[in-house]
């Protein structure tokens, strides 16, 4: 496994690979494919999702993550999962990105699946909605995996179609909590439904874990948090923008759990949230070599840091979650 220290200042596959995506939609995913691996994998998915010169012109215009950049990338620790997000039209409205999106999926959602994108995309039709959908790709194995985000707009009426689908009556209905986003991931079909909270206790995160019949692993989140945040947390969970989503089956039956939040409400400025998950992250014996290179940042910015999260399967130990924009050039 590489640590830190394996991290190179100067040139090399790693370093181009920042290169890369720093102009994304641009020329140059080359020199992301020469960082091998995961990098290259991705590196052909990017480049397919912006053949054509599909988003010229549209730098620093997605509403994807806060710096504009159309593509977020992010890691699953222990293994150093490479995942990104893509907005594959930044120009486009709500309506055109989501057939945009659709058509990326290659027509891979299974019939359940296909049911719940009518569900939303009906929702969307009937409100007004900010982004419509995004686009993930997966590095996995040596293959690219896609998988469609779907955007929940605000005044949609999704709390009956919510519990039929978790198949269980709603938990913690005084804390606000509202649905924002439906993932549908054709490797293991289901659904997973991303929620967002302004504040949680950490006893809470057992009561949300039981909704679904995952096992009360709170304490295990909580434990993550404090590592990261180098913060005794006794009662209130330290930010004040978060939230969670469940991951279910075809059949319903739970997969995980994702605890997440907005990095800079929970740990602060980017140097220290990359601190912290470095110094975690060689602790532990993380694979850390291409997060270490991709949000190193150089002279003209650094890594955006966007969420982090904390994510618990039924089996199996806790994983770790950052999602970044790498070392983006600042917007005129």
């Amino acid at each position: 496994m590489m640590t830190p220290g394996h991290e190179r200042a100067g040139g090399g596959p790693a370093a181009d690979a920042v290169c890369a995506l720093r102009g994304v939609p641009a020329d140059g995913l080359e020199a992301l494919a020469a960082g091998g691996g995961a990098c290259a994998v991705l590196a052909r998915g990017l480049s397919e999702v912006f053949a054509g010169g599909k988003g010229a012109g549209a730098k620093h215009a997605s509403r994807l993550t806060p710096t504009g950049e159309p593509v977020e990338l992010a890691f699953v620790w222990p293994e150093g999962e490479l995942r990104a997000s893509v907005d594959p039209r930044p120009l486009g409205t709500p309506c055109e990105r989501l057939l945009a999106c659709v058509e990326e999926m290659r027509g891979g959602l299974d019939a359940g699946q296909r049911d719940v994108l009518r569900v939303v995309s009906g929702w969307q039709a009937e409100a007004h909605c900010r982004y419509g959908a995004w686009l993930g790709l997966r590095a996995r194995a040596g293959s690219l995996h896609r998988k469609l985000y779907l955007e929940i707009p605000g005044g949609a009426d999704w709390r009956g179609w919510e519990e039929a689908t978790v198949g269980r009556p709603w938990a913690l209905a005084g804390r606000g909590i509202t649905a924002t986003m439906v993932g549908l991931d054709p490797e293991r079909g289901g659904v997973e439904i991303y929620y967002r909270v302004g504040r949680l206790f950490g006893l809470e995160l057992d009561t949300l874990l039981r909704r679904v019949g995952l096992p009360a692993r709170g304490a295990e989140v909580v434990r993550e948090i404090e590592a990261l945040t180098q913060r005794s947390v006794r009662f209130e969970l330290p930010s004040d923008d978060m939230g969670f989503s469940y991951a279910l089956d075809g059949a319903g039956r739970p997969l995980a759990f994702t605890w997440y939040s907005i990095a800079e409400a929970l740990i602060g400025p980017a140097a220290r949230i990359r601190e912290r998950l470095l110094a975690v992250g060689q602790e532990r014996g993380w694979d850390l070599g291409a997060y270490a290179a991709l949000s190193a940042g150089d002279a003209g910015g650094r890594a955006f840091h966007t969420l982090v999260g904390a994510v618990a399967a039924a089996t199996g130990p806790l994983r770790v979650t950052s999602a970044f924009t790498p070392a983006p050039e600042r917007a005129p």
